[in-house]
């Protein structure tokens, strides 16, 4: 029986910053907002689809997901990233 490979998951440029500066810092989406210099209800509603494309329940499970290899991220435009 095989593994299964990592899901690749197609994110936006935007979505894809927001995860970065979630995993480096493991920031909140209040956080990312301040840093993105976007508005708190966006950061909040833009990071509820990341989870939602990603098919993961929260911020920890997504970032144990992006760890362990189980999630690739592909940013629209073909180039990947992880």
């Amino acid at each position: 029986m095989t593994t299964p490979g990592p899901r690749i998951v197609k994110v936006t440029p935007q979505q894809r910053e927001m995860i970065g500066v979630f995993m480096a810092d493991g920031a909140d989406p209040k956080t990312i907002a301040h840093r993105m210099g976007i508005a708190r209800g966006t950061a909040y509603n833009r990071f509820t689809r990341i989870l939602a494309k990603c098919g993961v329940p929260n911020r920890t499970a997504l970032a144990l997901a992006l760890e362990r290899g189980q999630i690739r991220l592909r940013v629209h435009g073909g180039r990947s990233a992880q």
